[in-house]
Order: C-alpha cells, then sequence, then structure tokens
C-alpha cells in the first residue's frame, strides 16, 4: 500500500519552493499547531485529539457507484493504519472518522480502478463530500489522461474551476505549478476532455507525471477573483496574492490527485 507521510514543520518548509510569499507561517496549520501539541506550560498527558466524520460516495464517470472500495484517511503526521479504512457500500457510500481541524488526505483504492487521492482540510462536525468529487477512472494499459501516457512512478493532478454556485459556471483560469520538484505544465481540457491545444488557461485540466510530493497551485487571471475551496485540497490563504487561489495537495507515485478547485469570477 503507499503511503505518504508529511508534517506542519515539513510543509512550512516547502513553502518558498511552492512560489508561495508571506512572512508568517502560523496559518499553515488550521489549528496553529501541530495536532495532539499540548499547550505550553502543562505538564500532563496530551489532551485527546478531536475527531470528525467525513461522508460521501464513490462513482465511475458517469455517476455508476463503486461498491467494494477501499477509502482509508491519512492525517498529517502520521503513517496510513489500515484500521481506519473503510470499504464503500453497494451504493457507493462511506463514512470514516479521522482527526478534526487537520490536513488528511483521503485514498480511494479498487482492483480495475486508478487509485486516487483527494486532499481535504477538515473542520469540527460532519462532512459531507460533493458527490462529483470521487470519481475513480477505469485502470486502462497504458492510462493515457489528457493525451499523456502515465507514468506509474508518477502521479496525475486533476484540476477543475468552478463558480460561486458550485461546478459548471467557472471564468477560466491560469492554473500554475510549485513545489518539491520542477513545475510541470497544464494540460487544459475541454469539455470532453480532450486536450485544448495552445491554451493558457481553462476551467479543467491536469498536470501530467509529475513525482510523488508536495505542491502548490495557483489560480489566478488579470480582471478574475479567485477563491480557494477547503473541500478540494489545502487552502493556503495566508500566501497568496490578492484575487488569487492557492491550495497545497499531495502527489503520490500510481495516484490521481483529484479533484483540486478554485472558484474563480470575474472582478466586479
Amino acid at each position: 500500500m503507499n503511503t505518504l507521510t508529511w508534517t506542519a514543520p515539513l510543509m512550512v518548509a516547502l513553502l518558498p519552493a511552492m512560489g508561495c510569499s508571506g512572512a508568517s507561517p502560523s496559518g499553515t496549520n488550521p489549528s496553529d499547531k501541530a495536532p495532539g501539541a499540548a499547550s505550553a506550560g502543562n505538564t500532563g498527558s496530551p489532551p485527546e485529539e478531536a475527531s470528525v466524520s467525513i461522508q460521501g460516495f464513490v462513482r465511475t464517470s458517469d455517476g455508476a457507484p463503486i461498491a467494494g472500495a477501499t477509502v482509508c484517511p491519512l492525517a498529517e503526521g502520521t503513517g496510513q493504519d489500515t484500521a481506519d479504512c473503510r470499504t464503500t457500500g453497494a451504493d457507493g457510500s462511506f463514512t470514516l472518522t479521522t482527526l478534526a481541524n487537520a490536513w488528511v488526505a483521503i485514498t480511494f483504492a479498487k482492483t480495475g480502478f486508478v487509485s486516487t487521492v483527494r486532499a481535504v482540510e477538515t473542520q469540527t462536525g460532519v462532512m459531507t463530500l460533493p458527490g462529483a468529487g470521487n470519481v475513480m477512472l477505469p485502470a486502462a494499459e497504458p492510462l493515457v489522461i489528457a493525451g499523456v501516457t502515465a507514468d506509474p512512478g508518477m502521479g496525475q493532478v486533476a484540476f477543475t474551476v468552478m463558480g460561486s454556485g458550485g461546478l459548471g459556471g467557472g471564468v477560466p483560469a491560469s492554473v500554475t505549478m510549485g513545489g518539491t520538484a520542477s513545475p510541470a505544465a497544464p494540460i487544459y481540457v475541454g469539455s470532453d476532455g480532450s486536450p485544448a491545444a495552445g491554451a493558457t488557461s481553462g476551467t479543467q485540466g491536469v498536470f501530467a507525471n509529475v513525482p510523488p510530493g508536495l505542491y502548490s497551485l495557483h489560480f489566478s487571471q488579470p480582471s478574475v477573483t479567485c477563491s480557494p475551496l477547503s473541500l478540494y485540497g489545502w487552502p493556503m490563504t495566508e500566501y497568496q496574492s490578492a484575487g488569487e487561489a492557492s491550495v497545497v495537495v499531495p502527489v503520490m507515485a500510481g495516484y490521481v490527485t483529484a479533484p483540486v478547485a478554485a472558484s474563480c469570477e470575474s472582478a466586479p
């Protein structure tokens, strides 16, 4: 099973490489400190970490439920524990329990499908993931994404631009990547999933064959205002320029990181 381990200090150290600016790293962790850290002056046992329930469905690209898929949460600073994994029901549904107020990567795996990882910034209480978000692609040989043959030792990152009402209606944006390796170039695609030749902006696309690691995606465009969405990555609001949306996501070998999204609208 693929694993991914990261820590808050690692995230802070990667920010310069991701092309982010800003003086204070305090906002990089939703709780402003590593999960489980005791408060200053407290010499007793660390407080029990709060948990959150995450619900959702796993489906094919045409909306059919995928039963029997393994869904696992990987919380910040931990290894992936199979005891936390769940199997989707006949209707593709699942419910996970993981850390609240933390960065969490959720992995989806099933024989015959391409493994997928999704980054979520958890809150408190019950969280319901968008129905169109947890889509798994058939594992064709060779796998071709946006016209590019997928390297099994690399990861693929899909992105989309939304409007204020959710899917659809978003203004085309320029999406750039920074991170632990040389930045990849985006491939913008049309509504049918085919590459849009020569496009420098769009509402959906992919970064193909990205080395495993942590990366930031930046959504921007002149006269456009973009905002990060917490259910589509780890928003880095303190490290983005005005009108830009910056989102951090993990990339794992053999996995598709999807979806990564921002809301972009024409500036008033």
